[in-house]
């Protein structure tokens, strides 16, 4: 499912750089179908990148939670205790 919406998203991706294309631009016919496709497929590609990031914030708070459980010293870790030693 996740390659489809990838390839929705490259459809999108080229139909983006299609309808700035001059050469589309002036024949309007291709302009128009164009216009049509690309805002047909921009909810969807929307809903598919907020979901991506949505997974990607997940699977880096999972990497976060991991470390934080195995007793790694953390990026966010570091800084605090920087901070705290700076404003003593």
């Amino acid at each position: 499912m996740l390659d489809k919406l990838q390839a929705l998203e490259d459809r999108y991706l080229d139909l983006e750089a299609k309808i700035s294309d001059p050469e589309v631009i002036a024949d309007q016919t291709n302009w128009l179908k164009a216009t049509k496709a690309h805002a047909k497929l921009e909810p969807i590609v929307t809903a598919y990148r907020e979901y991506r990031d949505m997974i990607k914030a997940r699977d880096e708070a999972e990497k976060q939670k991991e470390a934080v459980a195995s007793g790694e010293q953390t990026d966010w870790q570091e800084a605090m205790k920087e901070w705290n030693e700076y404003y003593k």
